[in-house]
């Protein structure tokens, strides 16, 4: 008789699990790979390129520091000796102090004192800055630096909204004056284009992680369908053969050899039948000679 209880683990898992592996395998490390690619660019291309868009606009926010506060030089130089009170009553000079900085921003003017000047709001000029020390603790810590020299920094500060958003001044003293020229502005106006790119891109890595898992199932499903239909394919003749065999050493010489292949198990399956016929052959001889 056959041993198919003694085989633990035969041809059949072994046929299963080798296409599922085979197949599997490279299409998992594939998919990571695709899908690693996208994590590498969310995680070194957008924090990068909001590192550049950070350094071009606080130069920009600086470079427009640095013109007003040159225009203002040029304008004073020309108008000398004004006090501050005539300053604030030059219509032309206020429209040189206050100039737009990207779509959010500003430019102001306070005194090396602390005392604006200028601002867009009406509210704020006259004020002494000082009173924001401890209210805007990272504001003013600019701002003490302007009233000795050019300054610059980030800091965070509240819209009209109410939403907390964070700024970047630059703050150029006027040459020959105790002006300082303040420019600053919301940097994510500056950060819409990226950020447009990271939620596109998060949106892409939801898509591809969902397309990645459902062709994954699908795939696994099919292979392993595949797999068992293939692999049952090989080993059911193979196991025909053994019970075939099996009946014919306990003098079962009829047993029929019913394998339809066309490879190298039909060829061990005709030498068994040949087998089969060479001892029926054999033993009608072999009773013919008794009989004589």
């Amino acid at each position: 008789m056959s041993d198919k209880k003694t085989v633990k683990f035969g041809l059949f898992p072994k046929f299963l699990l080798s296409f599922i592996l085979i197949a599997i395998i490279p299409m998992l490390l594939i998919e990571y790979l695709s899908f690693k690619g996208l994590l590498d660019f969310k995680k070194n291309v957008i924090p990068e390129s909001k590192r550049i868009i950070t350094d071009l606009s606080t130069s920009n926010i600086r470079q427009r520091a640095l013109d007003v506060a040159k225009e203002m030089e040029i304008y004073l130089k020309l108008k000398k000796n004004m006090t501050v009170e005539e300053m604030q009553h030059d219509p032309y000079l206020k429209s040189i102090a206050v100039q737009p900085v990207g779509r959010t921003g500003y430019t102001a003017v306070h005194t090396n004192a602390g005392i604006n000047i200028f601002h867009k709001n009406p509210k704020i000029v006259g004020m002494d800055l000082h009173k924001l020390k401890n209210k805007f603790p990272k504001f003013w810590a600019i701002l003490a630096k302007s009233l000795k020299g050019p300054a610059s920094g980030f800091y965070n500060w509240k819209d009209v909204h109410g939403k907390v958003r964070e700024k970047y001044m630059y703050c150029a003293p006027v040459k020959g004056t105790n002006l300082v020229v303040a420019a600053t502005t919301y940097l994510d106006e500056f950060y819409a284009p990226i950020n447009r790119l990271e939620a596109a891109a998060n949106e892409q890595q939801h898509s591809i992680f969902l397309y990645i898992l459902i062709v994954s199932v699908a795939f696994i499903i099919y292979m392993i369908v595949f797999s068992y239909i293939y692999a049952k394919s090989i080993t059911k003749p193979i196991l025909h053969l053994a019970d075939v065999a099996d009946r014919i050493s306990v003098g079962d010489l009829d047993a029929e050899v019913d394998v339809k292949t066309s490879d190298e198990i039909m060829i061990l399956a005709g030498a068994i039948s040949r087998m089969q016929k060479s001892l029926k052959s054999a033993i009608v001889r072999l009773r013919e000679k008794r009989k004589r």
